[in-house]
């Protein structure tokens, strides 16, 4: 993987190899690994809004064209993951042509002029170099829509991030979190979301079989999950503000139902009728 920033806003004052010691810089990691905890290591995001309150990158971008950036923003995360969002891909669950060039978009004046490589907020946007990590490591998995934005300081290639997912489920472990719940016809646990995931400290566990091979995931119950390989491969790329909390795995059993479009539901139905 490449060394050199992206060339742009964040970029250009800095040489690759000063770039590269402020990237690798030790993200803000909040919590603990238990001392009797030998297995591997996620990470989900929260925020701490006392140091939080100021509009992310996305905030400060202007779109030449509204009716794509409306389409992004009004995307729904969820339907998204699963390649179903009407806004962003066909009946064929394949992202629609006008999103695979560069949307193009401008600095608002108001836009620091330092940004994050991985900026948070209603949606995720990434630098190159953290694409390419994600891709690395989880390769042709997950949904980059590329933003050409202008600066001050030239053109700097940005990502709009969608996490992917093949399923509906939550990856949060129940037994080893005691979490009291009960199971849906499709397998899917149904329980109230722990107080704890409001927490900045507390140590929680993800099923096994739901994160294996994962490198970034996003459950609704707590936020987006980063394995802890990417996290050693990028540093601190992140807003201030955001830290990262441990988690760890537990081998829970449980029934994972692929996801089914709704159409096909439909046509299993007027077929059995």
């Amino acid at each position: 993987m490449s060394k050199r920033p992206p060339i742009g806003m964040n970029s250009t004052k800095l040489s690759p190899v000063a770039a590269d010691l402020q990237a690798r810089r030790a993200p803000r990691i909040s919590g603990s690994v238990p001392p009797d905890y030998q297995g591997p290591i996620f990470y989900r995001t929260r925020v701490n809004h006392a140091e939080y309150a100021y509009k992310q990158l996305y905030a400060h971008l202007k779109f030449a064209n509204r009716d794509l950036a409306r389409r992004m923003a009004h995307a729904y995360p969820h339907e998204v993951a699963l390649r179903v969002d009407p806004r962003l891909f066909g009946p064929d669950r394949e992202l629609l042509p006008i999103f695979r060039q560069p949307v193009q978009a401008s600095l608002s004046a108001s836009a620091p002029k330092k940004s994050p490589e991985w900026s948070f907020g209603h949606n995720q946007l990434v630098n190159e170099r953290v694409r390419e990590a994600i891709e690395t490591l989880q390769p042709s998995k997950h949904l980059f829509i590329p933003i050409d934005v202008s600066g001050p300081e030239g053109r700097d290639r940005r990502y709009v991030f969608f996490v992917q997912r093949d399923h509906t489920q939550t990856v949060l472990a129940m037994e080893a979190n005691g979490i009291e719940y009960t199971t849906a016809e499709s397998g899917s646990p149904l329980f109230p979301t722990p107080l704890w995931t409001l927490s900045m400290d507390h140590f929680g566990y993800l099923s096994a079989p739901l994160v294996e091979g994962v490198t970034v995931d996003f459950d609704g119950r707590i936020g987006t999950i980063i394995s802890k390989a990417l996290i050693d491969e990028l540093g601190d790329v992140f807003p201030k503000g955001l830290y990262l909390i441990p988690m760890g795995i537990a081998d829970e059993a449980r029934t994972v139902k692929p996801w089914v479009p709704s159409a096909e539901v439909l046509a299993r139905l007027s077929k059995s009728a």
